[in-house]
């Protein structure tokens, strides 16, 4: 009878144990969730399209005549759509060549830098005089990010075995200059190299990173998140800087 009645009572602590740890779980992406939908704000209600550069075609054409894109663009672009997807977000998925006009004027989510995607690069000197976070060398390929505020510039760094093991990622989310009248918002995601681009995309989906732009209660920033590398893979490890923008009337 006693051991009748211990293994009831094992089964009920361990049915118990086991609510409590799906309750915590759903709790915690109850929370993410919340916090993502107010992250994304309008954009996720209107829609966003999903502008991906190529790599040089004039130097890498012959390669891929459709084009070249880096797999840490890739890996970004799926976590995105995965993301934006959960939260019911529409999206769509251009190449920088090939938009229309009126694509232009919608929610834009840039992926790459401004060397890789001419969206990217007319976004940033638009607001040349607003960001402090720049990419100085993109014309060169020199693949660092600076802040002209402190005058510090964040680079890429291989270990001791050659191999790359930290990236930097950028996050700017600014008003469309394209949007032609309408309220509508860009939101960039470039690393020095794909490594950081892929870490910006997966910062998106963490509450530390949500959190922390919450906190600004700014809708409109530019941040900096370090990005570790492993096996070729970049892994969103935490903020160097999140700072709010002022761009006047929206």
């Amino acid at each position: 009878m006693d051991d009748v009645r211990d293994v009831v009572i094992n089964l009920v602590a361990a049915a118990i144990g086991a609510a409590a740890a799906w309750s915590v779980a759903r709790f915690k992406r109850w929370r993410r969730e919340r916090r993502s939908r107010r992250f994304w704000g309008g954009m996720a209600t209107r829609g966003v399209t999903v502008v991906i550069g190529a790599q040089d075609p004039a130097a890498l054409g012959r390669w891929e005549p459709s084009g070249l894109v880096g797999m840490g663009d890739a890996m970004a672009l799926i976590t995105l759509q995965r993301e934006l997807e959960a939260i019911g977000c529409r999206v769509d998925v251009r190449s920088a060549e090939a938009l229309a006009p009126e694509h232009l004027e919608r929610d834009l989510l840039l992926l790459g830098g401004p060397d890789a995607n001419k969206i990217t690069r007319d976004t940033l000197e638009h607001y040349d005089q607003v960001l402090k976070l720049t990419v100085p060398g993109f014309k060169s390929h020199e693949v660092a990010i600076r802040d002209t505020r402190s005058d510090r510039y964040y680079a890429p760094r291989k270990g001791a075995d050659d191999e790359w093991v930290l990236d930097y990622g950028l996050l700017v989310r600014l008003p469309n200059p394209l949007s032609n009248g309408r309220r509508t918002e860009v939101l960039i995601l470039a690393g020095c190299w794909g490594y950081g681009t892929e870490g910006a995309a997966k910062a998106v989906s963490e509450l530390d990173f949500l959190k922390e732009v919450g906190v600004k209660k700014n809708r409109f920033f530019e941040a900096l998140v370090r990005t570790t590398v492993r096996a070729n893979v970049g892994y969103y490890q935490r903020p160097e800087l999140i700072r709010p923008l002022e761009v006047g009337e929206w």
